[in-house]
């Protein structure tokens, strides 16, 4: 959409989308939930349980969700780690394509397109979803993605997932008292970016820096996308990727709250003890005046109580020898702690750990194993959900990613780009290297076909080595090497020829013994291998001969 100067004086006088108030309340709370802030601001008092001293003490020593946000979002950063991603571009002009790429591995920030999409991106999915994505150019023609929270946000129009024109709270210029005279507004739509502002009279009027002017970029588009596509039914705008959650997640702050209080006031167990006499008034409460031996004063060590106020752990307490079965007998209860109600402490743990579970299920479709393990992550019991919500988020980012890899291919190459398209893998490490081998030897011991065999324990190796691909390489090509991967010796006893068998127990040999460059390709070590089996197989004929 390209606006004429009315248009956009008609847009800072009355923006067109009525639901950016939303769109930033709706942010305010989850900032809160997710990086903490202002939590009191999200605490209501509890009517006819607490007073608003009680009220304002609790909202002091409540804290924020952040915690909890980023442990049960852990699982989404799965998706930058997984294996099996791919990107081809290709422009018009073939010479710049290496030279895009390796701009796409090196932003002006110094990380890559995916590291961009890992920092700003993914936090945005999940707190900032009505965020804009903006691809900007600097002097020199470099084009590199920026994030643009709803919070600077005046206002936009969206048609069919285009950004038709954003408009951005650039600046407040003020006077020598601090008195705002102006609100500048970066306004850009298909054809031009620029900043405007409207004077005393409500007219638009350009705003000019020295480095800032109106740039008729002509590119026929608006370079911004919207962070999530999560369709908002209410409003026109998009939902965060934990909008199933965020009533959870208030009740849980709530109770948290409520949590933290009853810890402060009733967590700390109460001293008692039997009263005993003050060593200096020996109970009297006075003592004779130091500068008058004939006037008493009140005994400064007890303030005039008679009793001991303070009391060292080598203290005794002599007790009186009871005369008959009817006096007491005092000891050894002479001193204690009154606990606090452990139940209520208890319960209220209970209780939020239960929500937990909930919100790790409305999100993931799944629980966290309670079972311990040797490994420090939990086990998801049920993967299949996982992957399924992991692949959705995964489709979000391909898209986003490819658009503002387009965007920065036709800003900084105008002659054209013919094809980007950008693959994000898809073979996710959910479940740890011992639970796949768990999985693979059950499958074993119970007789699964071969190719399953081989599908487990090629997703064990993938696991294993998942950060190491030099080695994965390897045990791959080891596994496509070696007889009969899944039998030991002796189970080829009754199933194998003795040439077989010999060449299993070669294979092992050659793979310890000899120098083997695992860079080169299948067939050539197949070849060394095949070499190796024949001349030792005569060797070992002829010393049987």
């Amino acid at each position: 959409m390209v606006l004429s100067l009315t248009d956009k004086e008609e847009i800072l006088k009355n923006p067109r989308n009525s639901d950016i108030s939303e769109f930033k309340a709706s942010h305010k709370v989850l900032d809160i939930y997710c990086h903490g802030g202002d939590v009191a601001s999200e605490l209501e008092q509890v009517k006819n349980y607490e007073n608003d001293s009680q009220k304002d003490l609790r909202r002091k020593i409540a804290r924020s969700t952040k915690d909890l946000v980023s442990d049960l979002i852990k699982p989404s950063e799965k998706v930058f780690s997984a294996s099996g991603s791919n990107l081809e571009i290709e422009l018009k002009a073939k010479a710049n394509e290496d030279k895009f790429k390796q701009h796409l591995s090196k932003l002006p920030d110094g990380g890559s397109i995916r590291q961009w999409m890992q920092n700003y991106w993914l936090d945005a999915y999940i707190c900032d979803p009505n965020a804009v994505l903006l691809v900007e150019s600097d002097d020199n023609g470099i084009a590199y993605p920026t994030y643009k929270s709803i919070n600077v946000i005046y206002d936009y129009l969206v048609t069919w997932g285009k950004i038709e024109y954003l408009v951005l709270r650039y600046k407040e210029v003020k006077d020598d008292k601090g008195k705002i005279t102006k609100i500048v507004y970066r306004i850009y739509d298909d054809n031009t970016d620029g900043l405007y502002y409207l004077d005393s009279n409500q007219k638009i009027k350009e705003y000019t820096e020295e480095e800032n002017e109106v740039i008729n970029h002509n590119l026929g588009f608006v370079p911004a996308v919207i962070a999530s596509d999560i369709v908002d039914k209410k409003t026109s705008g998009k939902l965060s990727f934990i909008n199933k959650i965020d009533e959870i997640l208030k009740e849980y702050m709530r109770d948290s709250s409520v949590h933290s209080i009853y810890k402060f006031l009733h967590g700390f167990p109460r001293y008692w003890q039997y009263s005993t006499n003050c060593t200096t008034c020996f109970g009297k409460g006075q003592i004779k005046d130091p500068q008058d031996n004939t006037k008493m004063v009140t005994c400064p060590t007890c303030s005039g109580t008679g009793l001991k106020k303070t009391h060292d752990v080598s203290d005794g307490i002599n007790l009186p020898i009871p005369k008959n079965s009817d006096q007491p007998k005092l000891a050894p209860d002479l001193a204690g702690f009154v606990q606090p109600d452990l139940k209520t402490w208890e319960k209220q743990v209970e209780e939020m750990q239960s929500m937990k579970r909930d919100m790790h299920f409305a999100i993931w479709g799944t629980h966290i194993s309670d079972e311990k393990s040797n490994t420090a992550t939990g086990r998801f019991i049920d993967a299949q959900p996982v992957n399924d919500t992991l692949n959705t988020i995964t489709s979000t980012g391909e898209r986003i990613e490819e658009a503002l890899i387009t965007y920065m291919a036709e800003i900084m190459y105008p002659e054209g780009v013919t094809s980007i398209s950008s693959k994000w893998g898809r073979r996710y490490m959910v479940e740890t290297p011992d639970v796949l081998w768990e999985k693979y030897i059950t499958a074993k011991e119970k007789q699964a076909p071969i190719t399953t065999l081989d599908y487990l324990y090629k997703q064990f190796l993938s696991a294993e080595y998942h950060n190491d691909n030099k080695m994965l390489d390897q045990k791959l090509k080891e596994f496509y090497l070696e007889p009969f991967p899944h039998y030991s010796l002796s189970d080829l006893k009754d199933m194998a020829t003795k040439e077989q068998i010999q060449k299993k127990l070669l294979f092992s040999d050659w793979n310890s013994e000899t120098e083997i460059d695992y860079s080169q390709s299948y067939d050539v070590l197949k070849a060394s291998f095949d070499k190796y089996f024949n001349d030792n197989l005569k060797l070992t004929e002829n010393e049987e001969a």
